[in-house]
């Protein structure tokens, strides 16, 4: 490659780069320019149209998110990011059909501050329909309720999400049915899974002594657990999985909604 065609070069990959970091600090707006500047100079670059379709869908952009991945299939027919957020668009449509959830909320991330042991990550298991799923948000309420020696984890109208996994599910379920209380949130989706953020809001004097996620020595937490407590944040803890352009994220660690952050007191289910 010559000299010239090399220094060419360079001002895309430092948009590319600028594009990627901006997505990693969840700048979407600044994001989507920056791939425009870069699409205006390189009409037919797919992943530009990859990239300003995932920061599109991040501001709400959807019908304008779907024009840039059909762009991206327009110049890349097997693309396979772009394929597979348009299907995930399309179940988004589907879910849309559906009767919006009566009362439906969100959760204030502040609510998931607490002392070591009262709050945790856990995956459900037996989720809920896809199209059930797609309607769901970070953040989304779920109502825990036990059924029997089930947590089972449902919307605030009442559809079923999925059952906590048994390693916290059954420590949990007894410890509601002798009193606790909890809150619940939704923590992360991606194909198909759903995690949920939960903490403790009452423990029941006879329950004293139980703590309802069991804490852990220092050593044993996981590298992603940073120090104190959950805090919020202006914005979410940088994705590496980010720089593959996907809308979901591949082999991430276990993520909140909006505005939490990890920090050491929180257990994980990874770490039972």
């Amino acid at each position: 490659m010559s000299y010239h065609k090399a220094e060419s070069m360079a001002p895309k990959k430092r948009l590319e780069r600028e594009a990627v970091d901006l997505a990693m600090e969840s700048r979407w707006e600044e994001a989507a320019k920056k791939n425009r500047l870069i699409l205006a100079a390189y009409p037919q670059d797919v992943d530009a149209y990859n990239r300003l379709g995932r920061a599109l869908v991040e501001r709400g952009y959807i019908d304008e998110a779907r024009e840039s991945y059909n762009k991206a299939l327009e110049f890349d027919p097997h693309n396979a990011i772009a394929k597979k957020n348009l299907a995930r668009m399309a179940a988004l449509d589907e879910a849309a059909a559906r009767v919006a959830p009566k009362g439906a909320g969100r959760v204030a991330p502040q609510i998931f501050a607490g002392e070591v042991g009262k709050v945790g990550v856990v995956r459900l298991q037996a989720v809920a329909a896809k199209a059930i799923i797609a309607t769901l948000a970070t953040g989304d309420e779920v109502v825990l309720k036990t059924k029997g020696q089930k947590l089972v984890g449902e919307t605030t109208s009442g559809e079923y999400l999925g059952e906590v996994e048994p390693g916290h599910g059954l420590r949990l379920a007894k410890l509601m049915q002798g009193g606790n209380r909890y809150t619940a949130a939704v923590a992360g989706l991606r194909d198909g899974e759903i995690k949920v953020v939960i903490k403790e809001v009452h423990q029941d004097p006879s329950q004293e002594g139980r703590p309802s996620f069991p804490a852990k020595t220092a050593a044993g937490f996981r590298a992603y657990v940073r120090e104190g407590l959950l805090r919020p944040e202006s914005s979410e803890e940088p994705e590496e999985a980010e720089r593959d352009t996907e809308w979901e994220e591949e082999e991430q660690p276990e993520t909140l909604p909006q505005g939490f952050s990890y920090v050491a007191g929180v257990t994980t289910d990874e770490e039972e």
